[in-house]
């Protein structure tokens, strides 16, 4: 075969905690055409997102068990030594910064860390991201065959957090590249920052007239994009909604790192407050990223907001040696932590105050451009924006301002 029968768009979501892969026939048109990758190589749980699989990777040299160079996603089992949260180490002024945040409490356990044999954060994404190009290609030769993918250009369009630096930005399409998404002449690589991308997937299916939550031109409309690591915020003016959807940026987007793995370190560090050196002492396995204990955390936290889940005390499972009897750990049937919904507030509350302020900024710079201009909507986006907690606290901070929350089903 020869020439390119037409060219396949995929969307790739390197999030910190979870990276997803969506394609399209560029010659559809229609939101309902793009098809999003559903299956993941290894192990899945009921309760996991299967719309994307864990962005973390475990190596041979430091797991020799494992049959193949590295383990990644779900593959990766909790006795393994692996790294998470990877995507944050991309931007230089967080390794500026880390020690300094708090997050000592967490470095130690396979997140945000960078392994002795591998030269910086570049490398190590650009291997995860190998195996997530594989894997696609992979998958598209299963849909559409090995000889029409190899006459057919794919162009892929990566996500990136609005507030990172131009290093970060260039250290992602590095990291893409080495891990070989430009190998082939006819492909190309395509930045496009989250919120941005947020907008375009979900202002679209908000201008049916039909729609509750209709938009339509001249309206203002603010997107808070809420992932793993970051939190984006971006105004934009909503230029046309017929024939073709267009919108344009009112405000220069902002953010900050106050995404959901927040609230992990902050638990992390009420467990070490809590547990102290009995903490310190426990295998990175059996704690960090990945591990039956942050698993059941994970499910506490997505859950939580939730009917019945404001008002109860917690349970996950842990052995914590050296540790006595107290209100917060039970060592009988295995061992047990506990805490209750409000040291659950807790842990949530400084990243909800920071979410906040970033949105009070946006009103604030709105006001000193256009004074008369009034923000209709807030789009919840990101994975984080399914948290009930999350929707209910930003819930109320827009009805306190006559704004209207929404949160598009799978944001």
């Amino acid at each position: 075969m020869s020439g390119t029968l037409h060219k396949i768009i995929v969307g790739v979501d390197f999030g910190t905690t979870f990276t997803g892969v969506s394609y399209v026939d560029s010659s559809k048109n229609h939101i309902d055409d793009i098809v999003v990758i559903r299956t993941w190589p290894g192990p899945t749980r009921e309760q996991d997102e299967v719309w994307k699989t864990p962005s973390r990777i475990a190596y041979r040299s430091e797991n020799p068990s494992l049959g193949e160079a590295a383990a990644w996603g779900y593959q990766v089992e909790s006795k393994m030594k692996s790294y998470s949260w990877m995507k944050l180490l991309l931007d230089p002024q967080r390794l500026n910064s880390l020690n300094s945040e708090g997050w000592g409490a967490i470095k130690g356990d396979g997140m945000i860390k960078v392994p002795s044999f591998k030269h910086n954060a570049c490398e190590m994404c650009a291997d995860y991201l190998r195996e997530i190009y594989q894997y696609t290609i992979s998958y598209l030769e299963k849909r559409f065959l090995p000889e029409v993918l190899e006459a057919t250009s794919l162009e892929f369009w990566f996500t990136i957090p609005a507030i990172w630096s131009d290093k970060a930005k260039e250290d992602t399409r590095q990291a893409a590249i080495h891990a070989g998404f430009k190998g082939r002449p006819k492909d190309d690589i395509i930045i496009i920052t989250e919120p941005e991308a947020a907008a375009i997937a979900t202002l679209t299916t908000l201008s049916d007239e039909e729609s509750r939550n209709y938009v339509k031109a001249g309206d203002i409309i603010l997107i808070c994009d809420c992932g793993g690591g970051t939190v984006d915020i971006v105004t934009y003016l909503v230029n046309q909604t017929t024939p073709v959807f267009k919108f344009e940026e009112l405000l220069v987007g902002t953010g900050g790192k106050c995404g959901s793995t927040f609230i992990d370190r902050n638990f992390h560090e009420w467990m070490a407050r809590t547990f102290k050196s009995a903490w310190e002492n426990i295998k990175p396995e059996r704690k960090g990223s990945g591990s039956r204990f942050m698993r059941e955390f994970e499910a506490a936290k997505r859950d939580f907001g939730s009917q019945g889940t404001l008002n109860k005390t917690f349970e996950l499972e842990l052995v914590i040696p050296n540790a006595s009897e107290s209100e917060h750990y039970n060592d009988e049937d295995g061992g047990l932590v506990t805490f209750t919904s409000t040291e659950m507030k807790s842990f949530f509350r400084p990243v909800m105050q920071q979410i906040e302020k970033l949105l009070d900024d946006q009103i604030r710079q709105l006001r000193q451009v256009k004074p008369l201009a009034k923000i209709k909507k807030v789009v919840l986006a990101g994975g984080f924006g399914d948290s009930p907690y999350l929707n209910q606290t930003l819930g109320s901070w827009c009805e306190a301002r006559e704004m209207t929350l929404i949160c598009p089903e799978h944001p």
